[in-house]
């Protein structure tokens, strides 16, 4: 019985470990999304200052 114990508190552990996991991607996935989503716009406003200065 309490090696039955060990094993339940062990698969409790693993799967609150997978949960935590998966949150942890998810937040960083959504993480490079916002930063892919904002790029091009950052890259045009960098685009338009360096114009912006080589034309004086």
């Amino acid at each position: 019985m309490a090696n039955l114990n060990v094993l339940c508190i062990e698969m409790v552990d693993a799967a609150h470990r997978l949960t935590t996991g998966r949150a942890k991607a998810v937040n960083s996935l959504d993480g490079m999304s916002q930063f892919l989503t904002q790029a091009p716009s950052a890259r045009e406003n960098v685009d338009a200052e360096l114009a912006r200065g080589i034309d004086g």
